[in-house]
């Protein structure tokens, strides 16, 4: 019938039907290839025409899975073996993103088909296999004459990038075993290489191939965000083995400094990664008081953002300065009472029992740890009762159990902790205050007030009875 029907110069043999697709389109999902063979040999078919969405002919043929019928479109010398579809897909392409390596074998074996032509994203077919992870298919790319293995897409990212990525470990080995392949080669505009991506994702094994190759740039830097390392960016993840691993490479940088000074030890204070912190306190190269910017230590790092985990190790260490001072002169127990009532009660009690830690140190305005945390408080003014002051008072009444605690020290401005009490009009700290070994009363601030006159300025009559 068909080859009746074809012998008709009237018949429209590239017809489309209410499927969008022509009767070569529907032989090609087809076992029998008879009709195939029959349509291939008239002259009036065309076989570039595309159906919707641009799909070609071999596309179709690589969809039916139809091995044979590629090879017959293939022996066409007018068919066009690189047309791309709407999304820029090359047959190869497709046949890659299909995952059928009969097909990317039968294209590949055509000098005409090119095997670097990217899509929309200028993704090549190796992207393609980095991505699905496909070892033979790539295997078979790389063995392909002008092969381009550090081909970009249009966010700079390579092959290796994509296969570090995704984890495509089968993928990564295949293309590190290439000497073609460029492991420093910087995969986008932010210079993010495949060992930067490999640490961002936590892939061991892949990181492990990376390190093997002796040209590696272990302290490569992004120039996005933090200017990081891959060891920086390991050290904000759970990443211990990985952690390890580059520690171990002869040329890493454990104090490399990213753009805002933080060190890999700052990061994994500030991430509260514990065992994170014991790996790289274990390396004698870690410096373990370095400053970022603002001058915070890893130890203040870990204070401020109340991480149990990583504060009781830094505090165990004996290298670790635990008055260390930032640019204002603030040391870690300023900086926890400066962020109260995002309070973590188990902190400031290894704080206060630390043996070193200085409980009366002075900021640069004079101010003890017990000072500016009640100045915060009436800087802003809080409503008494309210939940930020009571949990201030609970902080504050834990504090002064410590026998240590002097309550008479005096801010640049001659005010101390009774002054910022009475200020805060909470009986119950300035009765913890008053009962206080060794406190002066009698004290006055810079303009010659005492405690009464603060008290009765402050209008509450309670504490004016009280200090009476």
């Amino acid at each position: 019938v068909l080859r009746s029907l074809l012998e008709r110069e009237s018949v429209d043999v590239n017809t489309f039907d209410s499927c969008d697709r022509t009767p070569l389109m529907w032989a090609l999902y087809k076992k029998d290839v008879s009709p195939l063979a029959l349509l291939l040999a008239d002259e009036r078919v065309d076989v570039n025409l595309p159906s919707h969405g641009g799909c070609s002919m071999l596309q179709h043929a690589v969809a039916g899975q139809n091995e044979e019928g590629l090879r017959l479109l293939l022996e066409r010398a007018d068919i066009n073996v690189n047309r791309r579809n709407d999304y820029g897909c090359t047959p190869l392409s497709f046949a890659v993103d299909r995952k059928n390596e009969a097909a990317v074998r039968v294209l590949l074996r055509d000098s005409r088909v090119d095997v670097n032509l990217p899509d929309n994203c200028d993704q090549a077919p190796l992207h393609y296999a980095a991505d699905l992870g496909l070892d033979r298919v790539a295997r078979m790319l790389l063995d392909t004459a002008g092969i381009e293995v550090n081909m970009r897409d249009d966010r700079g990212w390579t092959p290796l990038c994509h296969a570090a990525m995704v984890g495509s470990e089968g993928v990564a080995q295949i293309l590190l075993e290439d000497e073609r392949v460029l492991v420093n080669f910087g995969c986008n505009i932010y210079n993010e290489g495949a060992l930067i991506m490999a640490a961002l994702r936590g892939y061991h094994k892949i990181i492990k191939m990376l390190l093997r190759r002796p040209e590696i740039e272990i302290n490569a830097q992004d120039v996005r965000g933090q200017t990081s390392t891959p060891l920086h960016i390991a050290c904000s993840q759970p990443y211990t083995p990985i952690i390890k691993r580059l520690l171990a490479h002869p040329s890493v940088d454990p104090n490399a400094r990213d753009k805002y000074l933080w060190t890999p030890l700052s990061v994994a204070a500030y991430t509260g990664m514990g065992e994170t912190i014991d790996a790289l306190l274990s390396d004698p190269r870690v410096l373990v008081n370095p400053q970022s910017d603002d001058g915070m230590t890893p130890l203040h790092h870990a204070v401020y953002w109340r991480n149990v985990n990583t504060t009781p190790r830094l505090l165990a260490d004996p290298r670790v300065d635990v008055n260390s001072r930032n640019l204002t002169l603030l040391t870690p127990l300023h900086t926890f009472m400066n962020t109260i009532p995002r309070s973590q009660e188990s902190i400031l009690k290894m704080l206060v029992e630390h043996p070193k830690v200085d409980v009366n140190a002075r900021d640069s305005s004079g101010m003890t740890p017990l000072c500016l945390a009640l100045k915060r408080f009436t800087t802003y003014d809080p409503q008494p009762g309210s939940g930020d002051t009571l949990a201030l008072v609970d902080t504050l009444l834990e504090f002064l159990e410590c026998a240590r605690v002097d309550v008479n020290l005096l801010d640049d401005e001659g005010r101390g902790p009774l002054y910022f009490a009475v200020k805060l009009g909470d009986e119950r700290l300035l009765e913890a205050l008053l009962e206080h070994k060794g406190v002066d009363v009698g004290v006055k601030d810079r303009e010659g007030r005492d405690l009464l006159e603060v008290a009765e300025v402050e209008g509450n009559n309670v504490l004016v009875k009280r200090i009476l």
